[in-house]
């Protein structure tokens, strides 16, 4: 190798070598971070809760047949009713064969009476009056011939033993006469009232035995209360926990079918006791049926309730309350039932400080802020308030308009 070459080898090594000297000693490159402002704004926070949509009223509807009734007819479930439509129809072949033997029955009580209180009493009573108007007279005339025959046998025309006699006729028409006045007053004072007291019972029975049928007969219809939509209500038949159908049997009271107003729905879930004091009468709620993503629905928050209890599902140790939430632009489509996930706005600020919540991490329990400025970035510990999914609401720490690095 020629002295020339060795002297430029030497040289482009030693370029190479000052080049990397300087490369590793000078500035580092920062790379660029994504930032984020702080700005002041609304700021509005939302709990979100699970909730199942009901109606605020709904009637039962139940049988009201006495005993066992079979269903035979039944309306679609589901079908818009008015009140006064008819929902279900039971079996009224038996029911109506004695129906009629119970209305031939009262009307031969009724005329029973009728005959009574009309014929037969009259005619015992007319009859005992002409009895004792005949034996009235028998004895004023009597009477009289006693008289008579006192005055003749005083003159000795007529002997002591024939007046004797006539005072004992006397005597014995007097006994008949009362006999007969006392059967009358009997008659009329208890025997007769009484024969009508057991006519009137008799038809009062008769009476209410078909009364009593009729119901029943109506009640073989069953009409809607109200109206609203129309839904089968769960049942235990014959081993199985389903809804009625036709041929089925329900006892008397049983409820088998609800009508919800479908006008008046309210959403109804359960909040955890730690975050009680979040929900509050009279905050506005928006809510989202699961079964229709796009409806949009809007309320507020009516009642908490008072006690803690146990939801389903969750251990025993966990207490929740129940909530009222209204449904003021209830949508056709919504069914009792459905599932849906309610946005209650527990807390609002105006005007707040606010700091976006990929700007803050976390350490020891304490948040921190990374705060760029010109030169550097500095770390800088911040008391945080509220926060919605975005922002986080800033107490102290930060200012408008400060630069953070987001995370």
């Amino acid at each position: 190798m020629h002295i020339g070459n060795r002297i430029g080898l030497a040289a482009g090594v030693a370029t190479m070598g000052l080049l990397f000297i300087l490369g590793t000693t000078s500035e580092p490159d920062h790379r660029i971070a994504a930032t984020g402002q702080v700005t002041r704004g609304d700021l509005l926070v939302r709990s979100v809760y699970q909730g199942k949509i009901e109606a605020r009223n709904q009637v039962t509807v139940a049988s009201r047949f006495k005993g066992f009734a079979t269903v035979v007819a039944l309306t679609k479930e589901g079908a818009q009713v008015r009140a006064g439509d008819v929902l279900a129809r039971f079996d009224a072949a038996d029911l109506e064969r004695e129906l009629l033997k119970l209305e031939e029955e009262y009307a031969l009580t009724k005329a029973e009476r009728e005959s009574l209180i009309n014929a037969v009493i009259p005619l015992e009573i007319g009859e005992l009056e002409m009895e004792l108007q005949k034996f009235s007279e028998a004895v004023d005339a009597e009477r009289q011939y006693l008289r008579d025959s006192v005055e003749l046998a005083a003159e000795n025309i007529v002997s002591t033993l024939e007046v004797d006699q006539q005072r004992a006729k006397v005597a014995q028409l007097e006994a008949e006469r009362e006999r007969i006045a006392q059967r009358l007053q009997l008659n009329r004072q208890y025997l007769h009232p009484s024969r009508l007291q057991r006519a009137d019972a008799k038809l009062h029975a008769a009476k209410q035995a078909l009364e009593l049928a009729r119901e029943q007969l109506a009640n073989t219809t069953v009409l809607a209360p109200a109206g609203g939509l129309l839904v089968y209500k769960p049942l235990h038949i014959g081993g199985e926990y389903r809804t009625l159908r036709v041929g089925d049997a329900l006892h008397a009271n049983q409820p088998f079918m609800l009508i919800p107003d479908m006008e008046d729905l309210v959403l109804r879930g359960m909040i955890p006791e730690s975050e009680l004091a979040r929900v509050k009468p009279g905050q506005p709620v928006l809510m989202f049926p699961q079964a229709f993503p796009d409806v949009r629905l809007s309320g507020i928050v009516e009642a908490v309730g008072a006690i803690a209890e146990s939801a389903p599902g969750q251990p025993k140790w966990q207490k929740y309350f129940s909530v009222r939430i209204s449904i003021d632009n209830a949508d056709e489509r919504l069914r009792p039932g459905m599932s849906a996930t309610a946005h209650v706005a527990s807390e609002q600020r105006s005007d707040a400080l606010l700091v976006p919540r990929r700007a803050i991490h976390w350490r020891d329990g304490r948040a921190y802020a990374d705060l760029q400025n010109a030169l550097n970035i500095e770390e800088r510990e911040v008391e945080l308030g509220v926060a919605d999914d975005l922002h986080y609401e800033v107490l102290t720490g930060l200012a408008a308009g400060d630069t953070v690095v987001l995370r």
